[in-house]
Parts: structure tokens; sequence; C-alpha cells
């Protein structure tokens, strides 16, 4: 498991991973990989687990992904 800290108290979480590529403590550039997917042994299938957090509690994803929302504000 992964955990980034975005600042402003929001941080995404990477489960199901089978490669780490990045240390603890290390810096994440925009675009750059952290972590290989991993395989879900009873499905024998690529799957990673996504969360993100805001003040310890789960938020809506989605607006992460839009080109013009992306990453905190």
């Amino acid at each position: 498991m992964v955990i980034i800290d975005h600042g402003r108290r929001y941080y995404t979480v990477y489960g199901h991973l089978s490669e780490l590529d990045k240390t603890e403590g290390g810096r994440v550039r925009r675009g750059e990989r952290i972590a290989w997917v991993g395989y879900g042994s009873a499905s024998g299938q690529a799957r990673l687990y996504f969360e993100v957090r805001k003040n310890g509690k789960p938020v809506d994803p989605v607006p992460w992904f839009r080109p013009s929302q992306v990453g905190v504000r």
C-alpha cells in the first residue's frame, strides 16, 4: 500500500500493488510511476485499490480525473 500526502489534508491511497517504485518519504512528481499494479489472488486479474481522503474521510475521486480539476486547489 502507498499513501501520498497532497497537502491541505488530502491523501490518496493505492493498494493491491506488486512492486513499489518509491520509498517512504520520497517526493512524487505528476505523471511519475509510484508502483506496479498487482494481481488479485481470487480473480488472477490485475487490480488497483484507489481512494482519495480529506481529513481522514473518503471523498469522491472522480474530480481528480477531470482534466480541469486534477489535484488539489
